[in-house]
């Protein structure tokens, strides 16, 4: 190989400064590539290495012939960058060593820097190394665990704190739950054994202050049966009315059915068909009485009108229809309500029955009722 056969005195030798460069040409026929990678990365700094490998890499572009299978330049990023750059710059050596391509003689400046060239010591220097990378490391991960640890144990206080304040307010309001059931039982009992009138009133305050007793205050303000239904067997309508004398006694008092009044509703009365219809003419004798006879006329509500719809319109539009003695007004809403459309009260007369009810007559969309007159 070219490379083995470097000569420090050759006088046409030349001589290039490069401390990486330098223990890689002494050491790379004599130990592993990865002992050698794993000391490059513990003896010299990022920059250093990347000098080498620029240099190298600088070298083979001035080569008139570039040999076959060169690794490619590429640019390592991230937390490995020095260990990759080692390995290309080691790969690229290899590779030039295999093309028997002659490398200058590089030197270095501090020998002092440089690990022994023996394989005991070589070996000894790499643990240190290493070593010394995995100790900083685990500082790293230990302070990071006891940050971890003490975030963990705040969250837990946190959440014991806030776990033990629910369990006091969740066992404070069965206590008062509690009071307000002891006392009802205790008003219970005493009305059992009092013959007086119970205050029926400041029962129920307790009893309202539990949702438990709510079915219980609703039973009690009910009137209990005091009549013995008919049964042929004399025992079980004596046994009937002693239970239901017993519950009498226990409530205490004069009790009485209430009911919820109810909506008052105004009866309708029905229109009565018309018998008669009068037909005497008035004279000098009888012309102070005098009748209102009714209109005939056709009347409807007519309604879903434009809102912009004016009364004199609405009647232009009937009478050119054919619709004869047209009477539009139109409806007003009630105090507080708002139409979106316009109603009409529309009458004419009854000659124009047909063409008042026609459809045709109409624009789409209007509807028309029957007019109703209340008497």
């Amino acid at each position: 190989m070219l490379m083995a056969d470097v000569s420090i005195d050759s006088a046409c030798e030349e001589i290039n400064h490069n401390d990486v460069l330098c223990y890689i040409q002494n050491c790379f026929y004599n130990h592993p590539k990865v002992v050698i990678g794993n000391n490059l990365s513990a003896l010299f700094k990022d920059d250093e290495i990347d000098a080498a490998k620029v240099w190298l890499f600088n070298f083979v572009d001035t080569l008139n012939t570039r040999p076959d299978g060169l690794p490619r330049r590429m640019r390592r990023q991230g937390d490995n960058k020095k260990k990759l750059d080692c390995e290309d710059l080691l790969a690229l050596y290899n590779a030039l060593d295999n093309a028997e391509i002659k490398l200058p003689l590089f030197t270095a400046a501090n020998l002092k820097r440089l690990m022994p060239m023996a394989t005991g010591e070589l070996d000894i220097c790499t643990l240190a190394a290493m070593m010394s990378d995995m100790q900083s490391q685990l500082i790293n991960i230990t302070s990071r665990l006891n940050s971890l640890e003490a975030h963990v144990k705040s969250e837990q206080n946190s959440v014991s704190s806030v776990i033990q304040s629910t369990h006091d307010e969740v066992r404070q309001a069965f206590g008062s739950v509690n009071v307000c059931l002891d006392s009802i039982e205790s008003r219970l009992h005493d009305m059992s054994h009092q013959s007086p009138a119970v205050n029926i009133e400041s029962l129920d305050a307790n009893a309202a202050a539990v949702n438990t007793s709510s079915a219980h205050v609703q039973s009690t303000s009910q009137t209990m049966p005091t009549t013995v239904p008919p049964s042929d067997d004399k025992d079980l309508a004596s046994s009937n009315t002693s239970n239901t004398s017993s519950w009498v006694d226990m409530a205490g008092g004069d009790w009485t059915t209430v009911s919820a009044p109810r909506k008052a509703t105004k009866p309708t009365k029905p229109t009565r068909p018309v018998k008669v219809t009068g037909t005497r003419t008035n004279n000098a004798v009888t012309q102070p009485i005098k009748a209102v006879p009714r209109r005939n006329i056709v009347a409807a509500f007519v309604g879903r009108m434009s809102k912009d719809t004016k009364e004199e319109d609405l009647k232009l539009y009937l009478e050119s229809a054919g619709v004869k003695d047209v009477i539009c007004h139109k409806l007003k809403p009630k105090e507080g309500y708002k139409f979106t459309t316009s109603a009409f009260f529309v009458s004419c007369n009854v000659d124009s029955r047909d063409i008042f009810w026609d459809c045709s007559s109409w624009p789409e969309g209007a509807e028309l009722r029957d007019w109703v007159f209340r008497s």
